[in-house]
């Protein structure tokens, strides 16, 4: 999980992605094919609830990915005017990126994005498990054994940066 801010797009890159188990399209006599997760998906969420049909969610088969095998996410700001929203989108959609948006701020909470891959196999080296759970209670302080790092989860863990639209457009800010 990642706090970001919600006037700047988060840009997100996973140099691999896992394995997961494609279920679009199970039957009665499917069997489980072995895999490096079950489930993978990459989310927005926040005080204001988003919703299946605002894609705030990328999962499994619907995630894209480049042709060197990553895959990158886009989340945008709600609160950028439309045309922007959808300059950005088109730009991130002709870059091969996955784009979602961004949920909003609230009085005491920042959006955040989850990456998740649940249900890794044994010694998978990107499970989401290596990552050490911080108790305290400000996850500014934590040491970096809690963050999702290249120390904790080799080339499956997810790297940010966060862009301001026009950075993105004519920058190349996450590209």
């Amino acid at each position: 999980m990642a706090t970001v801010f919600p006037d700047q797009l988060a840009v997100i890159h996973l140099a691999a992605v896992p394995s997961f188990f494609d279920n679009s399209n199970t039957t009665p006599t499917t069997t489980f094919a072995d895999a490096d997760v079950r489930y993978l998906s990459f989310g927005s969420y926040g005080p204001s609830p988003l919703s299946a049909a605002q894609n705030e969610n990328v999962a499994g088969p619907d995630l894209k990915t480049l042709p060197d095998g990553s895959a990158t996410f886009v989340a945008i700001p709600s609160l950028l005017p439309p045309a922007l929203k959808q300059q950005v989108a088109q730009h991130a959609a002709a870059l091969g990126y996955n784009v979602m948006p961004l949920a909003t701020q609230g009085v005491l909470l920042n959006p955040f994005l989850i990456y998740r891959n649940k249900v890794p196999a044994s010694g998978f080296p990107g499970d989401i498990n290596n990552v050490a759970c911080f108790h305290g209670s400000k996850f500014d302080q934590a040491p970096a054994v809690y963050a999702a790092s290249t120390a904790n989860m080799e080339q499956y863990a997810p790297v940010g940066i966060e862009c301001s639209p026009s950075a993105f457009l004519l920058g190349g800010c996450g590209q």
